[in-house]
Order: C-alpha cells, then structure tokens, then sequence
C-alpha cells in the first residue's frame, strides 16, 4: 500500500503534543476581530455569490454585500464598541466614495485599526 501525498509544510502535532504557550500577562487565547468592508458594481459578476446568477442585475448577490455598508457595520460598530473589543476594519479603497460614513466611523472615530486590499473588486485582474 502506497503512502498518501503529503505537503511538507509542517508535521503532524495532536493538541496534547504542543508545548503550554502564553501570550503577555499569561493570557492563553488571543482573538482578532475584523469587518470587512466592501463595495461591488450593481451587475458585477465577481466575487462570492449566494446563490447562481439568474440575471446581469444579480440583486440578491448585491444586496446581500450592500446590507453591511447601509446597517450590519453600523450594527457591528455599535456591538464592539459595548463589548469593549478592539476591531480591525479591512476595506476596498471605493468604499470611501461610495459611503464614506461608515469607513470614517469604524476607521477613524472608534480608532480601530484599518487595512486596505485594493480599489475595488469588480472587475477581474
């Protein structure tokens, strides 16, 4: 019986193989939090979609995308900022043209951390 590929990046290690490690202060768990921020073309055909595209108008892959920029960031802004849980924004630079208020609100106001990719990602490169 012939071994199985395998890609040579790391060996194996079960959880009761790996040494006890802390982070500073002796905490054992660390968590990054980060909203993506994005805006699409209305009629693009890139990027993740939810279900097949049954038009060029593809509304519901848009409007799924759209939802965050007009009320889960603002939703998201406001429960972090309760839970007292630093964030991370990562956005495409077009959502500043697009709607500048909810970038400058987690970007700028709530002093969160910000990270950009690119313009946008409507089209293919």
């Amino acid at each position: 019986m012939s071994a199985l590929g395998h890609h040579q990046r790391y060996d194996y290690h079960g959880p009761n193989d790996l040494p006890d490690y802390r982070w500073p202060g002796g905490k054992r768990l660390a968590v990054y939090v980060a909203m993506n921020l994005e805006h699409f073309s209305f009629g693009c055909q890139e990027g993740a979609q939810l279900a097949p595209v049954a038009n060029k108008l593809d509304v519901l892959n848009y409007s799924w995308r759209d939802y965050g920029n007009r009320v889960g960031g603002w939703h998201l802004a406001d429960l972090f900022q309760r839970l007292g849980l630093p964030a991370s924004v990562i956005c495409n630079t077009s959502i500043l043209d697009y709607c500048p208020n909810v970038a400058l609100l987690t970007g700028f106001s709530l002093d969160w951390l910000s990270s950009t990719r690119q313009y946008q990602q409507s089209l293919r490169r």
